[in-house]
C-alpha cells in the first residue's frame, strides 16, 4: 500500500475512534462542559475546542485570552481569534459555527488535527460523531490549512452531504442538520 493511502486511511480510522470516544467521554460525564450549557449568571459555554491530535474537547464561555498555542494557518487566509487552546503543533482544521454568516455570535467549534489537508479532494480528516452539543447546530463554516468541509445529515459520514468546499455563509438544506462532518 502506497505511504500517502495509508497515512490517509490512518488519519480516517483515528478521527473516527476519536469521534466515538469523545462522544462516550461527553456522554458518561453527564454533559459537564457541553456546548449551550446555560449557567445561573446567563454565560454559556458556546465556544468549543475539539482536538484530534489527543482527543481533547473543552467548551467555555468567550473570554479575552486567545491562544498562546502555536497554531499554523493557511496563508491564503486570516485567522480566526481563538479562545481555546489547542496541543502544541496541532492545526487548525476548520471552524464550525452556529449561526449563519460565520457569525461568532451564537458560538462556534474549532476542529484542530497534527497536520491539516492535502490539496486534492481526498479525505484527510473526518468525524464521525459530532461531539456533545454540536449534533444538528452548524450553519456556516470556514476552512483552514487546506482543507475544505464537508458536511453530512447523518453520524458516520451518511445521508444527504454538502461539501466539500473551503467556506460557507450558509449550508442550504443541512442548515441545523450536520451529524458528522470530513475534512478534505
Amino acid at each position: 500500500m502506497h505511504a500517502g493511502i495509508r497515512t490517509r486511511l490512518g488519519r480516517s480510522l483515528a478521527a473516527a475512534v476519536l469521534g466515538v470516544l469523545v462522544g462516550l467521554g461527553a456522554g458518561l460525564a453527564g454533559g459537564v462542559g457541553g456546548v449551550g450549557v446555560a449557567h445561573a449568571d446567563g454565560t454559556s459555554e458556546d465556544f468549543c475546542t475539539l482536538d484530534l491530535t489527543d482527543g481533547s474537547y473543552t467548551c467555555s464561555g468567550q473570554t479575552s485570552e486567545p491562544v498562546t498555542t502555536a497554531v499554523t494557518v493557511s496563508a491564503q487566509l486570516a485567522a480566526p481569534q481563538l479562545f481555546a487552546a489547542a496541543s502544541p503543533g496541532s492545526v487548525l482544521l476548520a471552524r464550525l459555527y452556529d449561526a449563519p454568516n460565520r457569525s461568532t455570535a451564537s458560538g462556534y467549534l474549532d476542529v484542530f488535527a497534527p497536520g491539516g489537508c492535502d490539496w486534492s479532494m481526498d479525505m484527510d480528516w473526518s468525524l464521525g460523531t459530532m461531539p456533545s452539543g454540536w449534533n444538528d447546530r452548524v450553519s456556516s463554516f470556514q476552512g483552514f490549512n487546506h482543507c475544505a468541509v464537508k458536511l453530512w445529515q447523518n453520524g458516520g459520514l451518511t445521508g444527504s452531504a454538502y461539501g466539500p468546499i473551503y467556506s460557507a455563509n450558509g449550508v442550504g438544506g443541512l442548515d441545523n442538520q450536520a451529524s458528522s462532518v470530513s475534512f478534505h
